[in-house]
């Protein structure tokens, strides 16, 4: 079958892109979704940090562990986000 052709696998789910959302609400939830993984993280390292206070060596290495992913969700937030702004400027200025 060729590319294009009526029928492809192509074309169907770009009418289906079309009829159930637009490309400005998808940016919308990709933005939300950014902001909650960056909230996320940012509880997950708080309550990781009580776990660090504890006399018990297997609760430093839970918190440690809780405070590392934390951190890694944070900082794919905030690449999501400078991602999605920087897309943001190339669209503004074309």
């Amino acid at each position: 079958m060729r590319r294009g052709a009526p029928g492809s696998g192509r074309q169907r789910s770009d009418v289906l892109l079309k009829k159930t959302m637009k490309q400005n609400d998808i940016r919308k939830l990709c933005y939300a979704l950014s902001f909650l993984l960056i909230a996320c993280g940012l509880g997950g390292m708080v309550l990781s940090f009580l776990f660090l206070a504890s006399a018990s060596m297997a609760d430093i290495h839970a918190g440690n562990s809780g405070f590392l992913a934390g951190s890694f969700m944070i900082g794919s937030g905030v690449i999501s986000l400078s991602i999605l702004a920087g897309r943001d400027n190339q669209n503004s200025s074309d």
